[in-house]
């Protein structure tokens, strides 16, 4: 069996998986079948259409749209995650993926109409385009050093406005994270080796590009070392998953809950605009086993999956260094769930704007949504620090409850009820009394959605982190 790094090499370059040559994403076709409709050769992943086993109208569908190889797409999936029991009693559940394969086309064939005659199959559950994440990024520069964290402490060192930033020195004074929390850093890998990341990442080795190492910085970068800089949690582990195509991104996210990562962070997008089924259901099980995913919201002229999956991800945008929307090429995303600092409003005099590691001990500067996630994926892992019994709802609802509103009061024009602001929560919080952030929460309705220009910029969640520490648990007993 493939190694992960070996399959993620053969789908991203296009070299050789078993005996027949793999093609792009871009040329494949993902196919969900029914169990026992396709058998492969003995001791292959990958065959012709005709070395394959397959019924009769399907191997005539397999010819009829020129398929030039079928592999499977995700050959280390463990059957037990089609139902694992989750943390609260329930049942987190999967598709079969053993039954999950890739169709290779010919090199410009046209996908939409090979999946229309698949998906008239009585033995295919469901057809999508094969794919790999679109990071949301722009391109980092070498530089160092906590001083130039302003999103972190803003002290007007990047000409933005004091204090726009996530108040994580305040916030430190009450948690600064724990060896025993674990953060999933799922995107193209991050580097083990580097000095501020050493001895804190586990999982997938070695890395495709910058952004994973820069990402899983931000988050939890080692702090109080003297070097570098420094991480919103200093202390929770990071689980490394590289991401690729459909199936080897499922199992990333799979493979990071199933390791013990309390939240995972996606800075990226799905490029494909039909809905992409295998990672929803792999969103859908890493949140059903108490996961909470974390999702950089999509730029301008962007993919919109995962953001679109649903409620229950914690959607982050981008804000500048003057507590503001940025504008274009960030959105007014009306699923915004909060924003975090992204971006500086550039004034001259070089590159201020998010900085992280990079690979070989390199450090540098970028700017987007996908650096203002892993502050928000930070933060989680500092409330879980203070009380492990938080659930992924617990931690959403903290975060954006015990956030900034930095325009009009409450969620938005949008929102039928009165306006809920931090100071507000906060005095409601009565220790003495017995009442709980969790009960609080519960008895809101729900909002409505708002544009990000009604959205909230975090701050550390210090007024949820002060709850936290008073009582000692506001998660629901089990």
């Amino acid at each position: 069996m493939l190694s992960k790094a070996a399959r993620i090499s053969a789908v991203l370059l296009g070299f050789l998986v078993s005996q027949v040559s793999a093609g792009v994403p871009e040329d494949e076709v993902m196919v969900l079948t029914r169990p026992e409709v396709i058998a492969m050769p003995e001791g292959r992943v990958s065959a012709t259409p005709d070395e394959i086993q397959a019924p009769r109208e399907l191997s005539e569908v397999l010819h009829a749209i020129q398929a030039q190889a079928v592999r499977k797409a995700m050959p280390d999936f463990n059957p037990a995650d089609t139902a694992r029991p989750g943390p609260y009693g329930n049942t987190a559940r999967l598709p079969d993926f053993r039954n999950l394969y890739a169709v290779r086309l010919p090199t410009g064939a046209d996908r939409d109409s090979a999946i229309r005659r698949l998906r008239e199959l009585f033995q295919v559950i469901y057809a999508e385009k094969n794919a790999v994440p679109i990071l949301r990024q722009t391109p980092p520069c070498n530089d160092d050093s906590f001083p130039k964290q302003w999103n972190l402490d803003n002290t007007e060192q990047s000409g933005g406005k004091l204090d726009a930033d996530i108040d994580a020195p305040e916030a430190w004074e009450l948690s600064k994270g724990s060896s025993s929390v674990k953060l999933g850093i799922v995107d193209d890998g991050v580097d083990k080796a580097h000095d501020d990341l050493s001895a804190k990442v586990l999982g997938d080795d070695g890395y495709d590009g910058m952004h994973g190492t820069f990402v899983a910085g931000i988050a939890a970068a080692v702090t109080d070392n003297d070097k570098g800089i420094a991480g919103v949690d200093w202390h929770a582990q990071i689980w490394a998953e590289r991401t690729g195509d459909a199936g080897v991104t499922a199992q990333a996210i799979i493979d990071a809950v199933n390791n013990g990562s309390k939240v995972i962070n996606c800075s990226w997008g799905w490029p494909e605009v039909d809905f992409p089924w295998t990672i929803y259901y792999a969103f859908v099980y890493a949140y059903t086993q108490g996961v909470l995913p974390v999702v950089a919201v999509a730029k301008e002229g962007e993919p919109e999956y995962p953001d679109r999956f649903g409620l229950w991800n914690l959607l982050v945008n981008a804000s500048n260094d003057e507590d503001q929307y940025p504008g274009p090429p960030f959105t007014g995303k009306r699923y915004t769930d909060i924003a975090a600092p992204g971006i500086t409003i550039y004034q001259g005099g070089g590159n201020i704007n998010i900085l992280s590691t990079i690979p070989e001990d390199k450090y540098g500067h970028a700017w987007g949504t996908s650096f203002a996630a892993p502050q928000a994926t930070g933060v989680a892992g500092l409330l879980l620090a203070a009380n492990p019994n938080l659930r992924n709802y617990d931690l959403e609802w903290m975060i954006k409850l015990s956030s900034e509103d930095k325009y009009p009061p409450g969620w938005g024009q949008e929102r039928d009820t009165s306006p809920i602001l931090c100071s507000t929560i906060t005095a409601s919080y009565k220790p003495e009394n017995g009442t709980r952030l969790r009960d609080l929460v519960l008895a809101l309705p729900r909002p409505r959605l708002a544009p990000v220009e009604h959205a909230v910029v975090p701050t550390a969640c210090t007024s949820a982190l002060w709850m936290t520490a008073r009582r000692g648990s506001t998660g629901r007993s089990s």
